[in-house]
């Protein structure tokens, strides 16, 4: 049996972030308390996990060139 789609979330597709059974989503500073809540590690560490994860995705992409600052 399929889950039905949250509320004000639409339905899910192939393709569309889900794999293996699990959404793939940005840890958000309002989920990574609600996860604190939980009992899931610290609100801390969840947020330190994304911004770890996003920087080394932001890096596999060419950055644009960019002038020194002048002192």
């Amino acid at each position: 049996m399929k889950d039905a789609p949250m509320p004000g979330k639409p339905a899910s597709r192939p393709g569309d972030g889900v794999a293996h059974g699990f959404i793939r989503v940005s840890v958000s500073p309002g989920l990574a308390l609600r996860l604190e809540k939980a009992g899931a590690a610290t609100a801390d560490m969840w947020l330190a996990l994304q911004l770890a994860h996003d920087l080394t995705q932001t890096r596999k992409h060419v950055q644009p060139v960019v002038r020194a600052l002048a002192p």
